[in-house]
């Protein structure tokens, strides 16, 4: 887990994680989170691509996944900015508010990481 702060000010505006790190199958799952605010996209974009570039150099991982509620705008545009492609969607993926809830996977591996730098 990774705090995200303003450097200007030091001010917390969010946090970032890779969690089911699974080292024998070299992959691993990246979520974020970000405050209401102006810069989330920027900043949850930052975050997220630090935590790949971790994920990929440190870990060695091969391959990062992402799951995203359909409904989540935010999350869609980070993860594309990030360059992890859409793998497909998940029906009734979250037990939420709702019964349950849609999801779109995303992933990437460390090979198309390493091109889009």
């Amino acid at each position: 887990h990774w705090a995200v702060s303003v450097l200007a000010d030091d001010r917390f505006v969010g946090y970032t994680c890779l969690h089911n790190i699974d080292l024998e199958e070299r992959q691993a799952e990246l979520t974020f989170w970000m405050g209401a605010g102006i810069g989330r996209v920027r900043y949850a974009a930052e975050a997220a691509q630090a935590a790949l570039a971790f994920a990929f150099t440190k870990l060695q991982i091969d391959r990062v996944c992402a799951f995203a509620l359909t409904r989540n705008l935010l999350a869609e545009r980070v993860l594309s900015r990030i360059g992890m492609q859409q793998e497909g969607p998940l029906d009734q993926r979250v037990h939420g508010s709702d019964p349950y809830e849609n999801v779109i996977i995303r992933g990437i591996s460390r090979s198309d990481w390493l091109e889009s730098l």
